[in-house]
C-alpha cells in the first residue's frame, strides 16, 4: 500500500480541481437547483403578454422567518436594494420588531405569520447596472429598461407561484406583500400580475414604475379583484418622488383595485421606511385577519409605544391594545369615501381620510 503525501503546490492544485468541479456541478446537490429556483412553465406562461418565453434568472430563497413550524399567513418581504449581509440583517432585524410590536394587537397572528424574503438582487442588479450612472434620475422620473424590468417582475411571478404550488404559501388570501423602495418596483408589478389576488400590499416609500406598460404587459383582472393596497409615502421623498405614489394609486383604483395613500409630511425616504414599517404591518394583520381595529394608523406616532413593544416580553406579560378577537370595534375603514377625522392617543395629531388620501397633520406646532 502507498501513501502519498501533498506538499503546499499539490494542495493547491487539490483545492483547484476541487472548486473547478463544484463549478460545473460534477458534485451532485453541491451547486444544483433549490426547490424555490427549480419552477416549471405553468408558474409564468399564462402571462402571454409579457411575451417572456422563459426565465433565465429564477430568484431563491433568501431568508425564510417564522416562529410556527406550520405557519397559517405570509409577508414576501421585498427589501431594500443593497449588500445581501446587510439586506438579512435588516430584514431579520424586521421581522423581529414587527412580531414583538404585533404581540400586543393580535398574538395568534403574530405566533403565526411567516416572512419569506426573496433574493430578487441579482435580477435587480440586472436592470441598475444597465442604467449605469442614470440611476438616480431614473427613480425620480419613474422609468427604467422596460424588458429587464418586465423579466425580473415575470421571475418574481414564478417564485411566489412555485411556493404556492408547494404549499410553502398556504393561499393567496392569507398572504401579503411588503415592498421598501426598489424592492417595492418589483412587488407591486408582481402582485397585478398572479394568479388570485393577495389579501394586501404595502409599498413603504416605493411605487408602481411605467403603470402603462404594466397594464399592457402582466395586469390581470383576477390578480386585482380582492386584494387592498396602501401607499405610505413621504412629500419630502428624494429618492422616489411623492408623484410616483399618487400615479399607483390613480392607475390601481382606476384597474379596479382598492387603494389608498397615507401620507406623511416633514420625513425623509428612509426614516418613512423605517419609522412606518409598523403601520404597514398592522394594516396586513388587519386585512388577513378581516379586524380592522388592529390598523391604527396614529400608534406608529406613539414611539414611547413602538419602543415599548419591540421590547422582548413573556406572554403573561403583554397587555393587548386592542382587545383580544374582539371585531365589533369600529373604527373608520381607510378605504371610505368619506372625510373623517379621527384623533388616537396624541391630541396634537390628526388623521383626515378623503377618499383614497390619508393625511397625517400635526397640530402641535
Amino acid at each position: 500500500m502507498k501513501i502519498f503525501i501533498l506538499n503546499p503546490f499539490g494542495i493547491k492544485i487539490l483545492k483547484i480541481v476541487f472548486l473547478i468541479l463544484i463549478n460545473y456541478n460534477i458534485f451532485p446537490g453541491v451547486n444544483g437547483k433549490s426547490a424555490y429556483t427549480d419552477i416549471i412553465p405553468d408558474d409564468y406562461t399564462y402571462l402571454v403578454r409579457s411575451k417572456i418565453k422563459t426565465v433565465d434568472k429564477p430568484i431563491d430563497m433568501l431568508l425564510h422567518l417564522s416562529r410556527s413550524e406550520a405557519p397559517k399567513y405570509t409577508v414576501v418581504l421585498f427589501n431594500v436594494y443593497t449588500i445581501i449581509k446587510a439586506v438579512k440583517k435588516l430584514s431579520t432585524s424586521m421581522y423581529v420588531h414587527l412580531v414583538r410590536h404585533l404581540d400586543h394587537y393580535d398574538r395568534e397572528f403574530s405566533d403565526n405569520v411567516q416572512f419569506i424574503i426573496p433574493n430578487f438582487y441579482p435580477n435587480v442588479r440586472s436592470i441598475i447596472s444597465s442604467m449605469g450612472h442614470k440611476v438616480h434620475a431614473s427613480l425620480i422620473s419613474g422609468t427604467i429598461p422596460e424588458e429587464k424590468y418586465i423579466e425580473a417582475v415575470v421571475a418574481s411571478v414564478s417564485f411566489i407561484n412555485n411556493a404556492i404550488r408547494r404549499g410553502v404559501i398556504p393561499s393567496h388570501q392569507t398572504t401579503a406583500f411588503y415592498g421598501n423602495c426598489v424592492g417595492g418596483l418589483i412587488a407591486s408589478a408582481t402582485s397585478v400580475a398572479l394568479r388570485e389576488s393577495l389579501a394586501a400590499v404595502v409599498l413603504n416609500g416605493s411605487a408602481l414604475f411605467m403603470p402603462d406598460v404594466v397594464r399592457r404587459r402582466l395586469a390581470r383582472k383576477s390578480a386585482l379583484k380582492s386584494v387592498k393596497y396602501l401607499l405610505i409615502h413621504s412629500y419630502e421623498d428624494q429618492v422616489i418622488p411623492y408623484i410616483h405614489a399618487e400615479n399607483t394609486n390613480n392607475s390601481l383604483v382606476s384597474w379596479g383595485a382598492d387603494s389608498t395613500i397615507y401620507n406623511v409630511e416633514k420625513i425623509s425616504h428612509f426614516d418613512t421606511m423605517v419609522k412606518h414599517k409598523y403601520t404597514g404591518l398592522r394594516f396586513i394583520s388587519s386585512v388577513i385577519l378581516k379586524r380592522p381595529e388592529i390598523y391604527r394608523p396614529l400608534d406608529t406616532e406613539d414611539q414611547e409605544l413602538i419602543k415599548s413593544t419591540k421590547k422582548r416580553m413573556k406572554a403573561e406579560d403583554i397587555e393587548p391594545i386592542v382587545p383580544p378577537r374582539n371585531s365589533t370595534i369600529g373604527t373608520d375603514d381607510s378605504s371610505s369615501s368619506n372625510t373623517t377625522i379621527s384623533r388616537q392617543s396624541r391630541p396634537n395629531l390628526v388623521i383626515r381620510e378623503e377618499r383614497n388620501m390619508v393625511y397625517i397633520i400635526d397640530q402641535s406646532g
